[in-house]
């Protein structure tokens, strides 16, 4: 897994790439299951946790829309036949969403409590 760097481009995320196709752009969950679910779930926790710093460190007008890129990709990669698992969300998804959401809800208890 390769470390975050602090150009702020998506890419200096582990799970980003660039692609190589005509049209360019990035896929922004290149990221295989290992097909087993604890440890699928110990890594979307870790990449949660890399997204979080990465936006924390990088609070840009590119990135308020990052997450809906990599949620867009991780619907694209497991609708492909060759997963194991279908169309259905790995342990791996599961976990990066579950880590984010519950700072998002962290956050919004401080927001809603100095609104109070």
């Amino acid at each position: 897994m390769k470390s975050v760097a602090d150009t702020g481009r998506s890419d200096d995320l582990s799970f980003v790439v660039l692609k190589g196709k005509a049209g360019g752009g990035f896929d922004y969950w290149n990221v295989e299951s290992t097909g087993d679910y604890s440890a699928d779930c110990e890594l979307g926790r870790r990449l949660g946790v890399e997204y979080l710093e990465y936006i924390g460190l990088h609070p840009t007008n590119g990135n308020v829309s990052l997450l809906g890129c990599i949620v867009d990709s991780m619907m694209a990669r497991r609708r492909e036949p060759h997963t194991s698992y279908g169309r259905h969300a790995t342990g791996v998804e599961i976990a990066f969403l579950a880590t984010v959401n519950g700072y998002a809800m962290a956050t919004s208890k401080v927001v809603t409590d100095q609104d109070a």
